[in-house]
């Protein structure tokens, strides 16, 4: 669904929120995503990229990193919790949840003040559905309070040249230790990947 936002006051602008479906189709990427269908190495992924885009039918290849390499030990903290608490692997998972969870995903990696809010803040968003809204609201409150979410996803960042991404991976999630930036030679892998759109992304 269409929604619309700002970044650091500027000019508002339009994108679709939702998750990307993909299909791995090579490279050596030392932890595989958890895929949706295993034999055909498809697996979701999230948009942290408003800059960039990607189109449906596509080939990419990208490198990966730990999300705390790319985004910092807080936020990187504050995105394994969502993606554990919040995310359905489900293929039927519904579209306003879907859509909520993105928004979410976005205030996370844009802003910068100390809670999260979609109306305010350096990031802000607006045009969600009132079903979407109400789930963004209800997981951001979560997120401010800090009361009853514990475990945490592993999650890896797909950067590049096109749309930058997130996805989930196996791997120790309540165990989850923000690596440094200085572990980025370590963990960056070659990843070639064809995408299988979801739904239409369009920025302005």
């Amino acid at each position: 669904d269409g929604v619309s936002y700002k970044i650091g006051g500027g000019t508002s602008k339009n994108t679709t929120a939702g998750r990307f479906k993909w299909t791995r189709t090579g490279g050596n990427w030392g932890d595989d995503p958890i895929y949706y269908d295993a034999f055909n190495k498809k697996f979701f992924a999230f948009c942290v990229d408003l800059s960039d885009t990607v189109s449906g039918g596509s080939n990419y290849t990208y490198d990966l990193a730990a999300s705390a390499t790319v985004f910092g030990s807080a936020k990187a903290t504050d995105l394994a919790l969502l993606w554990e608490n919040a995310y359905s692997e489900s293929l039927t998972w519904a579209d306003a949840e879907a859509q909520a969870f993105q928004a979410v995903v976005w205030e996370i990696v844009y802003e910068t003040a100390s809670t999260y809010d979609l109306g305010s803040g350096n990031f802000e968003l607006s045009g969600l559905t009132l079903g979407a809204a109400a789930k963004a609201t209800s997981w951001i409150s979560e997120l401010n309070s800090g009361n009853n979410w514990t475990d945490f996803a592993t999650l890896v960042v797909m950067y590049g040249d096109a749309q930058d991404q997130i996805f989930e991976v196996e791997g120790g999630g309540d165990n989850f230790v923000p690596l440094p930036s200085s572990a980025l030679a370590g963990i960056a892998f070659l990843g070639l990947l064809g995408l299988v759109r979801v739904r239409r992304k369009r920025h302005l």
